[in-house]
């Protein structure tokens, strides 16, 4: 009688001790779930605070030669840390170097005195002024056209 007594609690120790285990892989399993799902969150809005610097630029008519040059550099910056490729195009004017670039948009001052100044407009409407990558939604290129 006293060994089926103590087989009875040996046998009860292991069913706690296999409902315990099973807890643990069923929590653990979770756990993984809800970091990837985190995971994937925060690419999402990585995704979308890498594309608001670039959709600030949309429908926009007065966009200057510096904030191009600035947005230029944070994609060549982003780039590089990534390994990725974001084109900024320039229609109408040469891009060869940020300080070229800016002199050659310098305001003009006409024979009446008056300014005009070299801005340049984007539109994403077009489908063909910034352009996204169909699989992570991020920005992949954006077009300047010269507005003077």
């Amino acid at each position: 009688m006293e060994n089926a007594s103590n087989a009875l609690i040996i046998a009860a120790t292991i069913l706690i001790a296999l409902m315990i285990l099973a807890i643990g892989v069923y929590l653990s399993a979770s756990h993984a779930r809800v970091q990837e799902s985190y995971t994937q969150r925060l690419t999402v809005q990585e995704v979308e605070k890498f594309n608001s610097k670039f959709l600030a630029f949309d429908n926009r008519g007065n966009i200057t030669a510096q904030e191009i040059v600035t947005i230029k550099e944070f994609a060549d910056q982003f780039d590089a840390k990534y390994g990725t490729t974001t084109n900024i195009s320039v229609i109408g004017i040469a891009y060869t170097d940020a300080i070229s670039f800016i002199q050659n948009s310098s305001p003009i001052i006409n024979a009446d005195k008056s300014i005009t100044y070299k801005h340049y407009k984007c539109n994403k409407d077009t489908d063909t002024d910034i352009q996204y990558d169909p699989e992570t939604g991020r920005v992949t290129a954006i077009k300047f056209t010269k507005n003077w």
